[in-house]
């Protein structure tokens, strides 16, 4: 949660956001992140692991490799969220 994270988001230039979610909790959740990007809209979503409750991980694992529950899994990686630049109103 780095401040100047805000920062950069305020330039016009930047017209899409892509953010891993991480089914390790430790990592923080995505919603928080979701309420700091106003004027940006969700256009897609690239499902990785998944959510299942009976998922467990590795703290280490880089890979979102589960160790358990892998039965559930739908393949390594994070969920990925992509956004978009809402366009300007005159």
């Amino acid at each position: 949660m780095d401040p100047a994270f805000d920062a950069i988001l305020r330039d016009e230039r930047i017209a899409w956001v892509v953010v891993a979610e991480s089914p390790i909790l430790a990592y923080g959740p995505t919603t928080s992140l979701e309420r700091r990007l106003p004027g940006f809209r969700r256009v897609a979503f690239f499902e990785g692991v998944g959510r299942h409750p009976e998922l467990r991980f590795d703290l280490q694992d880089a890979f979102y490799v589960p160790f358990a529950g892998a039965r559930h899994a739908l393949r390594p990686g994070p969920n990925l969220h992509v956004y978009a630049r809402e366009p300007r109103t005159s």
